[in-house]
């Protein structure tokens, strides 16, 4: 179709191809060690349970498991969610304040879909998300970028700051992650939540707390989320997924927040997929109601947290002496943030780690603004101890070699 472009519509003629997809499918072939996906360990997948689950489901709700189901989510599943949110946020949510999503990745296309018109704004961190960035520049909106404290979380006095000289403007939300965030592992205070939760409803804008990690806590002590500290209920909209805790292949999330939004969410839903897929719904009724999420949630964090540890040292330890590098570290999650000196550019140490079969993912990724090009993001979920301690030794060779080479130059 040499002439699709004549009838491509404006907005898909500005959509670009992911960076980071790109980049991980360098990161592929064999014999790399890739600090560059999110990806959840496959071990951390019940399987045996997956299978049973899998039976009994067709066996006993194989009428309406492979059949259309609400655009809502199947009762059986939201029933679920109701007594995990009293279980897990100690809150009590309405069938109407919820609603089952293609995991959490669609649920922040939705939101991005609902609230955005033709340059409206969207407040979010420095670095976010990838993921949200994409879904904002699909509908044309516009990022406020707030620079993040790596000790606690954005930085509000900034956004009380931008309220103050210009009002509510056209920033219709605030997108964060303030459980050992993505990228970069930071978690928001205790007083900054309460504190954005009232500059919320002061200048009329809504709260999208994205909660992918909040259940993979290795150290420290759990903060109230967002969701929970919204006692109106009226500011927060919270997305969760089960790719982290269950399985990532089933595209399987949940979004609470207030009715209004849920609503609107509804509507969107409707025309892009009708319904998340019944059968990955009963599935997860079922995890839940078995006790097998509450048994796994022990099993992942005990899993990870080795690697959580051996990742934190190994930083340290080979990138903790050269001057200029600052790097988080996080209690939780499957994040890593470093910052390298200035002039180190990223991008080429990509260029030069991935000679050496080393891969991880450039900062510029997670910029709204597409800067930050001497940052770097680390997983440490799916890699090894073994591979931790060998890729960042590797990493902190091609760091030096750089940073000499810059001060000969």
């Amino acid at each position: 179709m040499e002439w699709a472009n004549e009838i491509f519509s404006e907005r898909a003629l500005n959509l670009k191809r992911s960076e980071i997809r790109e980049l991980l499918k360098l990161t592929s072939r064999p014999g790399i060690i890739s600090f560059a996906g999110g990806l959840p360990h496959p071990d951390t997948v019940n399987k045996e349970v997956m299978l049973k689950l899998a039976e009994h489901v067709i066996s006993e709700h194989k009428n309406t498991a492979l059949q259309y189901g609400q655009t809502e989510g199947i009762p059986e599943l939201v029933k679920q969610l109701i007594q995990l949110h009293k279980e897990l946020d100690g809150i009590d949510v309405l069938p109407e304040n919820m609603i089952v999503t293609s995991a959490a990745q669609q649920a922040i296309a939705l939101t991005a879909k609902i609230f955005l018109d033709y340059e409206d704004e969207v407040l979010c961190a420095r670095p976010t998300y990838l993921g949200f960035l994409q879904a904002v520049r699909s509908y044309r909106g516009k990022f406020v970028g707030v620079d993040l404290d790596p000790s606690d979380g954005i930085d509000v006095e900034h956004i009380e700051r931008i309220f103050k000289a210009q009002g509510r403007g056209r920033i219709k939300y605030l997108y964060l992650v303030p459980d050992f965030q993505n990228p970069a592992g930071v978690t928001l205070s205790l007083e900054k939540r309460i504190r954005l939760i009232e500059l919320a409803r002061e200048y009329r804008f809504a709260i999208v707390e994205d909660s992918p990690y909040r259940q993979l806590r290795y150290t420290g002590e759990n903060i109230p989320s967002m969701l929970a500290l919204d006692t109106e209920r009226n500011v927060v909209v919270t997305l969760y997924t089960f790719s982290k805790v269950f399985a990532p292949g089933l595209r399987l999330g949940w979004v609470t927040g207030p009715k209004q939004v849920i609503d609107k969410l509804t509507l969107v839903k409707q025309p892009a997929d009708l319904c998340t897929s019944p059968f990955a719904q009963f599935l997860a009724a079922h995890y839940i109601e078995d006790g097998h999420l509450r048994n796994q949630l022990g099993f992942i964090a005990d899993f990870y947290r080795p690697k959580q540890q051996a990742m934190i040292e190994a930083v340290e330890r080979e990138l903790g002496g050269i001057p200029g590098v600052s790097f988080t570290k996080p209690e939780g999650g499957m994040f890593l943030w470093i910052q390298l000196p200035e002039g180190i550019d990223s991008g080429e140490l990509f260029q030069e780690t991935l000679k050496r079969n080393v891969a991880f993912v450039v900062g510029s990724a997670f910029d709204p603004y597409a800067e930050r090009n001497n940052c770097a993001r680390l997983n440490f979920s799916f890699p090894t101890v073994e591979q931790i301690h060998e890729g960042m030794k590797i990493l902190g060779e091609c760091v030096k070699e750089m940073v000499t080479k810059k001060a000969s130059a």
